[in-house]
């Protein structure tokens, strides 16, 4: 199994008028995710856990992504990472494959990009059933004239076995003007091995 998350994002200006970077209504061009595995939709329900029931924060639609698709060093490509920077986990194991998304805007200094997230963790850590204790995570990737900096979300040992983190917000401020990437990846982590 693997994990899964959802995504709306908006930027607000220095006037404070919200501007809508990506809503989602449209499905997300093969340019801007890594494969179908990066998909949008209108609603999603957690298959195991609590079983929430998740709507779009703003709009009729969200991206929805789930850990599976794509290799661990396509993902960090197409995020602009160089290879290796996706956290590996404490427990020795790697992240193994993925999806992700990306969405581009033009923000001026001072303008805050603010995005809503939920986690699900379809896996296990501490019971996994088949043995491999698997910290699926996912990150959020910022591309600016400042560089690229890269942070964890929420992972399997935050949320807990089969748990969810429900929304969140999150927000980062544009210290310079110019184009803007936010990409957004979720990690299937698989350990090498069994746990004994």
């Amino acid at each position: 199994r693997s994990a899964s998350a959802t995504v709306t994002v908006t930027v607000t200006g220095r006037n404070d008028i919200e501007r809508l970077v990506d809503s989602f209504e449209t499905p997300l061009s093969p340019a801007n995710r890594t494969s179908t595995f990066a998909t949008t939709t209108s609603a999603y329900r957690e298959t195991d856990g609590e079983r929430g029931s998740f709507q779009p924060t703003d709009g009729a639609a969200m991206a929805r992504l789930e850990a599976r698709g794509s290799p661990i060093a396509e993902l960090e490509r197409f995020l602009g990472l160089p290879p290796g920077a996706l956290p590996k986990d404490s427990d020795g194991s790697s992240p193994a494959f993925g999806s992700a998304l990306k969405v581009r805007t033009t923000v001026a200094a001072g303008d805050e990009v603010s995005f809503d997230w939920m986690f699900d963790g379809r896996d296990a850590v501490t019971q996994p059933a088949d043995g491999f204790a698997d910290n699926d995570y996912a990150v959020v990737v910022i591309n600016d004239a400042t560089g690229t900096r890269l942070f964890k979300l929420a992972d399997m040992r935050a949320v807990g076995d089969h748990g969810a983190t429900g929304w969140q917000t999150s927000m980062f401020e544009a210290e310079r003007a110019g184009d803007l990437v936010i990409g957004f990846g979720v990690i299937n982590d698989r350990s090498p091995e069994p746990l004994a």
